[in-house]
């Protein structure tokens, strides 16, 4: 639908920014753009705080505190009201959190669309209140989104059974690269032909890298290291604890958060991806992995299951004694890049293929709750 303006709002900007909502965005909507739409993507002023057009998707910088709790709901507030200002055809909610708001801009006469990226009020870094809150975000997307979407068929069932209405299934993509990266972050972390597992991930409770390394730790004399990519993804304490636990052992690298070129060179030098994750949506950094080749050990939750890997590829979860014999034996037998990950990707996982799914989305909503909805009229074109 050509001329649509589409408002985002649930991220805290791109590119290379930390998070897999920013990941998915910075990825998916200059596709979009390039479909025809008008896309502007409101970012969070102190991580992405310059205006700028990135591959065709105008990024717009709105103030928003740093404190957990607040940044989210205060951020969504003011970017609802500098949205409807805008005049958008669609307002696109990323997250059950600023879902909350999805009535406010019905209320203005605006079609919402909202993507449910995980239950989040089962993550545990969130207290009773927090959860009750955003529990209460996913019921405004379910009563109050014209269109609804879950990144993974299991979640999208779940919340048809929930709220008794149609939900998009429409997963995470992931691009596969097609350059050499530079070597500097391996010289940097002493990983110069060096084998090693690699986890990457926000590092918080859910993610699980404590057990990643009480299962590396009971490796005897161990031949590869252990990479944990990725900064701090709550209040602090799980990552200092994470830091006192690997403080004394050389094998083990916490690199901090990575984006762009280093990330790209940790991926395609690591041996395999290990993610031990007990909460997903879809989980994009496997997505990831497969895009480099990798061989995976993942935890069998529901969303990684759903990526369909082989079974010796999964462990149960919070079993390290599992994991650590699964490290151990990929040791004893390394396996190569495998080729048949890459070709899924490239055929069921690339993003243009998702941003055309989800210009569907758009193209159904405009066309079920009418074009012209809005106040002052509409700009869409059916094609």
């Amino acid at each position: 639908m050509k001329g649509c303006k589409v408002v985002v709002i649930g991220l805290r900007g791109f590119p290379n920014i930390q998070g897999g909502i920013e990941s998915h965005c910075e990825h998916l909507y200059p596709y979009v753009a390039r479909e025809g739409y008008e896309v502007l993507a409101l970012s969070r002023r102190p991580y992405s705080p310059e205006e700028r057009v990135y591959s065709h998707v105008k990024v717009k910088p709105i103030w928003s505190p740093t404190k957990p709790g607040l940044e989210t709901t205060i951020h969504t507030f003011l970017s609802v009201i500098y949205a409807l200002r805008t005049r958008p055809d669609i307002v696109h909610f990323h997250a059950i959190g600023p879902s909350f708001f999805a009535p406010l801009v019905r209320l203005f006469g605006v079609k919402v669309v909202c993507t449910q990226h995980g239950f989040d009020y089962e993550r545990e870094k969130w207290g009773p209140l927090a959860s009750f809150l955003l529990r209460c975000g996913e019921r405004m997307a379910g009563k109050y989104a014209n269109g609804f979407i879950a990144v993974s068929k299991l979640a999208a069932e779940r919340l048809e059974k929930e709220y008794g209405r149609p939900v998009y299934a429409i997963s995470n993509g992931a691009v596969v690269q097609q350059y050499t990266p530079e070597t500097g972050v391996l010289e940097r972390f002493g990983l110069i032909n060096q084998p090693y597992f690699l986890s990457v991930s926000r590092v918080v409770e859910e993610k699980r890298q404590l057990d990643i390394v009480a299962a590396y730790l009971k490796l005897p004399n161990p031949t590869y290291k252990l990479v944990i990519v990725g900064g701090d993804g709550g209040d602090g304490a799980y990552y200092k604890k994470l830091r006192k636990q690997v403080q004394d052992n050389p094998n083990i690298v916490v690199t901090g958060t990575q984006t762009g070129p280093q990330l790209a060179t940790l991926f395609a030098h690591g041996s395999a991806f290990v993610h031990a994750s007990s909460l997903e949506g879809n989980p994009i950094v496997m997505l990831e992995a497969m895009s480099y080749g990798l061989p995976i050990i993942a935890s069998d939750i529901a969303p990684n299951l759903e990526l369909g890997l082989e079974p010796g590829e999964y462990f149960e979860l919070g079993n390290t004694s599992e994991l650590a014999e699964k490290m151990q034996q990929f040791m004893f037998k390394p396996s190569t890049k495998q080729q048949s990950k890459i070709e899924r990707i490239r055929n069921e996982f690339s993003w243009k293929v998702k941003a055309r799914q989800t210009t569907l989305v758009y193209r159904d909503v405009m066309e079920q709750y009418g074009a012209g909805a809005k106040g002052a009229g509409s700009n869409c074109k059916c094609e």
